[in-house]
């Protein structure tokens, strides 16, 4: 097989691979829902704990985006986001908070000054999907 076969051969075997999602949230309920509203497009990874998805993205970065739950016990999206910071910045680009709308002070401030995405439980689809998208049409952009 000469070169140009062999890439174009693994170019689309990569087009037809799910781009994947790394899901952060306390509930198992939400990564489940998640996972069966997503799955047509993505390819859904779940991580109940922050520690957790921290632990995870020790050995794997794959992930087209992060969907993070912004109000968890014990470590928040909040704090989510100042760990990846130190261990892997690159990835803050992909980083989608969710929120029932439940915030404290320090998430309110928090919301409100960092310029992160933010989509709303309960969640509408569309808008879901769109702001996935989005992040994939902004790395297509920057390769």
């Amino acid at each position: 097989m000469d070169v140009l076969t062999e890439a174009l051969r693994k170019r689309t075997a990569m087009s037809d691979e799910k781009p994947r999602l790394l899901v952060i949230d306390d509930e198992p309920m939400m990564g489940t829902t998640l996972d069966l509203l997503l799955s047509d497009e993505y390819e859904v990874h779940y991580c109940p704990s922050v520690r957790e998805a921290l632990d995870r993205l020790g050995t794997d970065r794959d992930f087209h985006a992060i969907l993070c739950d912004l109000m968890m016990p014990g470590q928040s999206g909040m704090d989510f986001d100042a760990a990846l910071e130190a261990i892997a910045p690159s990835l803050r680009d992909r980083l989608v908070f969710m929120s029932g709308g439940v915030y404290t002070a320090n998430a309110r401030a928090f919301v409100n000054e960092s310029n992160r995405r933010l989509v709303s439980k309960p969640f509408d689809l569309d808008v879901l999907l769109g702001t996935l998208r989005s992040i994939g049409a902004e790395s297509a952009d920057s390769i």
